[in-house]
Order: C-alpha cells, then structure tokens, then sequence
C-alpha cells in the first residue's frame, strides 16, 4: 500500500478496506502469493491449483458490518463467509490435486471482498468433512502465559479452550483462530491443530508425535492422541 501511495483508514479502530485497498489485497493475495505457493507444491511433486471466491462462487460472502457502541459500522469490502462450494473443492480433491485457496470472497454484487483467512479456512474445513484443521502460525501455539513460549497448552478440550477466551488468556490473533477451530469441530470436524510454523516439518511433529510441538484441540476429552 505504501508503493502504491494508499492510505490506511480506520474507523473507530477497524482497518477500512476501500475498493483501491481491495484491489491490492487481491491482486497480492490471489495472484501473487498464490501463485508461488502453487508454483513450490508443483515444484516439489504436487499438484496443485490456485483458486480464490471468484472461481465458480468457491466463497460467498456477506459484507460485514460490525457493531461498534451498539452503531453498525461500513469498514468497506469486508466480507463474512455465507457458502463455501464444497461440491468444487472436493471434485479437485478427488482428483488427487492440492486446493490452494486464497482468502477472498465474492458477494451478492459480484464484487470481491476480504475475508479473515482463519475464518475461511475453519469454513472450508468443515464443509468439505475434513478430519483435522491446522493453523501454522508464528506462535509457539496457545500459552498460558503469553510472555513465556515455553508455557505452551499441549492439549485442550473444546470447553477448555472456550474458558481460556473467556479469561482472556486466548487473545489478539489468537482468538479468531480459535474460534474458527472450536466452530469447525461443532461441525464435523475431528481435530484442530495451532502449531509453529516457522519450526521445520512442524506438521509431521506435531500430527505423527504422541505430544507433538503445538497445542491441539479436541471435540471433547475422550481422545488425547494425535
């Protein structure tokens, strides 16, 4: 935004997304980003296929209009997910290919919107029936103490979890992460995962280990391996 000379605006604290700020959240999420993550799976034997809302309404979304003392506020081309198409994703799934989804969605106007990414990924998750949703992320997982990486919750039930939201010891970024994990195993799915992403093969640490590395989220206490 600053190369391209755009201001960014708030309004009562909520970043303003404006149809030129929109143009460049697309133009780097869809096209760029997502491009050379396509381009690294291919490179390394997968196959994978760039998608983002406008393919074939893959997200349909609502605009947002948060509530800010008890007042609807306009903050632009936000958007909340309404429809993932889960018929398409899982035709591309069946055909052994990776989706790589960028996190922007199309409305009712066919006009395109932002969408917080951990939100569609819960969203997609569910809607395909998906066993395990996992966050990489630049975090060590859930603390219980915010200011020590090595307080990380190995394990956490679903109401446990929702307790540390409401203590405020789940906070910031953290929280919609979590809340899109705890919403994804409401609705079908099995597991959730918030692992550091920056450690390598973090993933295969985290599922393929009885402890693992990051914090995982359960459905409810009955099952405690990963």
């Amino acid at each position: 935004m600053n190369e391209r000379n755009t201001q960014a605006e708030f309004v009562n604290g909520l970043r303003v997304t404006d149809r030129e700020t929109m143009d460049v959240v697309e133009d780097i999420l869809a096209h760029k980003i997502n491009s050379q993550i396509v381009n690294l799976l291919n490179k390394m034997d997968g196959d994978a296929v760039g998608l983002y809302g406008m393919n074939d309404g893959l997200i349909r979304v609502d605009k947002m209009m948060p509530e800010v003392d008890g007042k609807k506020v306009d903050i632009g081309f936000v958007g909340s997910v309404r429809y993932i198409n889960a018929p398409l994703l899982n035709a591309f799934l069946d055909q052994g290919k990776i989706p790589v989804i960028a996190p922007i969605g199309i409305g009712d106007n066919d006009l395109t919107y932002n969408v917080n990414g951990d939100v569609v990924a819960g969203d997609i998750a569910s809607s395909i029936g998906a066993r395990k949703l996992v966050y990489l992320t630049d975090t060590a997982g859930i603390l219980q103490n915010p200011n020590d990486e090595k307080s990380i919750i190995s394990t956490l039930t679903r109401a446990e979890a929702e307790c540390l939201i409401a203590e405020g010891i789940i906070s910031g970024g953290m929280i919609p992460k979590v809340s899109s994990c705890l919403s994804a195993l409401r609705f079908g799915v099995n597991k959730g995962h918030i692992v550091d992403g920056r450690i390598d093969h973090s993933l295969l640490l985290e599922i393929f280990t009885r402890e693992g590395i990051g914090t995982e989220i359960l459905k409810d206490g009955s099952e405690n391996i990963r």
